[in-house]
């Protein structure tokens, strides 16, 4: 990748033989990991019989089946709460199953936002797993009340149908992350026994965690159920609510993982959209939970999310792009190759950012935000002068949630190709469903100033202001 390694931009002059020797070691493993990745990537991004080299929306969306899929990629369906479990302990648990598989390395875990699309119903398992093209389901339920919670696990073949793996886990709320935590472990050997049983010679490696407390206090567990309560609101767009309760779970427990995360998600996110109402008290908070989540566990998905949350809103695009740079060496949780891709995107590198969108929708495709990612991979076309793929992505992107806040890029394509009554018939549908749309958004969208990024959303700007957009 043209951009220095993480540990070489971090990293302190060697000073030293041990030093100067130990780092390149360390530089070329990571890398290695990487290459992996890419090269899992490249692989499936090269199927479908397709010839030329960029993809078209039908040919990305063309999934592998069970048989076809990976052993390493695996489907977290959220649990089924019986027996006095509620929905937000199963909500909760979900999150933190999905965040612990995604410790596996060189793994493709489907997203979170794309496993809840199954909460709530009975699922075919085979189906499922044919939906998001992987091999492995993992299913599990909770059951229980008044503090005391049994957790049962499988894993299940989706090609066969066979129970690979199972685990029933007597617990607690106290101990509810330590419960994870050894689920994780036993996914991970499960894993490997699937690696065995496919001919592959590989060991399963996952990031190292610190160790979970073995029992939460009264408190403790008090304030986890607060901020488990609050994700569930936020998924419901209960916003103030929710930060509500995220607020008084981290002042009952100032090592509140979920309390911190949740605070991070909502001023994060709020910055990044433009909604903060008083842009400097979100941004304090903001950091002040990136801190606390670092402190906590720097490796874990609630640390590496809010970060990124952080770079973004103070709009260091540089150093977003050598963390999710980072990320990916490490491990590929499935919403890194969105960040990033949009990293890539805002530092002028459009071309490589199509490959990580493209990796997102692989990971999630179901996901609330595919419709914005299909819109950053037809500008990224757009830039480079592939106005048909510019065209095809943008009427992917606005098919798939017409409300997603992008400009037309497709009708500024359609301009560039000739076809200007094709064009304004685009832009006026897209004012119809978008009647506040206006060329500000772009600005909001794409802030960069690199020079190449600057010069795409100028030709964008300049297309759309043709065809009568202010």
């Amino acid at each position: 990748m043209n951009t220095r390694s993480p540990s070489q931009a971090l990293a302190p002059a060697a000073s030293g033989r041990s030093v100067a020797h130990a780092a390149p070691r360390w530089r070329l493993a990571s890398m290695l990991v990487l290459v992996v990745l890419v090269a899992a990537l490249g692989a499936w991004l090269a199927t479908s019989g397709v010839a030329q080299k960029w993809k078209t929306p039908s040919v990305a969306a063309q999934l592998p089946s069970p048989a076809e899929a990976p052993p390493a990629s695996l489907l977290v369906l959220p649990p089924q709460a019986t027996e006095g479990a509620g929905e937000a302990l199963a909500d909760g648990l979900h999150r933190d199953l999905v965040g612990e598989a995604a410790r596996l390395k060189g793994h493709t875990i489907i997203a979170r936002d794309t496993a809840a699309a199954y909460a709530g119903r009975e699922v075919d398992l085979r189906q499922a797993a044919r939906e998001v093209g992987v091999r492995h389901v993992l299913r599990s339920s909770v059951r229980g009340a008044g503090g005391m919670l049994v957790v049962d696990v499988a894993m299940v073949d989706a090609d066969s149908g066979a129970t690979r793996w199972s685990a029933s886990h007597p617990t607690t709320a106290a101990q509810l992350r330590a419960t994870v935590a050894a689920i994780g472990a036993g996914l991970q050997q499960a894993m490997q026994v699937e690696f065995t049983r496919a001919g592959i010679e590989k060991r399963v490696d996952r990031v190292d965690a610190p160790p979970p407390r073995a029992s939460l206090t009264p408190a403790q567990v008090a304030a986890d159920e607060l901020a488990m309560r609050g994700f569930l609101l936020l998924g419901r767009g209960a916003d103030d609510a929710a930060r509500a309760l995220f607020d008084q779970a981290v002042a009952k427990d100032a090592d509140s993982i979920r309390g911190w995360s949740g605070l991070a998600w909502l001023h994060g996110r709020s910055l990044v959209g433009g909604g903060a109402a008083d842009t400097t008290a979100a941004l304090a908070r903001l950091d002040e939970a990136v801190s606390q989540l670092r402190r906590l566990d720097a490796s874990g998905i609630d640390a590496v999310h809010a970060r990124t949350l952080q770079l973004w809103a103070r709009r260091d695009w540089a150093a977003l792009l050598q963390h999710t740079t980072a990320q990916l060496e490490r491990h590929a949780h499935p919403l890194t190759p969105a960040a990033h891709g949009t990293a890539l995107l805002l530092t002028g590198r459009t071309d490589d950012a199509v490959m990580f969108f493209l990796w997102a929708l692989r990971s999630s495709p179901m996901d609330p935000q595919r419709a914005d990612w299909q819109y950053r991979i037809a500008f990224a076309h757009f830039a480079a002068g592939r106005d048909a793929l510019a065209r095809d992505w943008a009427l992917a992107a606005a098919a798939t949630d017409p409300a997603t806040p992008w400009p037309p890029v497709h009708a500024a394509a359609m301009l560039r190709l000739g076809d200007a009554d094709a064009a304004r018939a685009a832009l006026a549908a897209r004012h119809a469903t978008q009647p506040r749309l206006s060329l500000q958004q772009v600005d909001r969208l794409l802030p960069s100033d690199e020079p190449r990024l600057a010069a795409a959303r100028a030709k964008l700007v300049q297309s759309l202001r043709e065809l009568g957009m202010s």
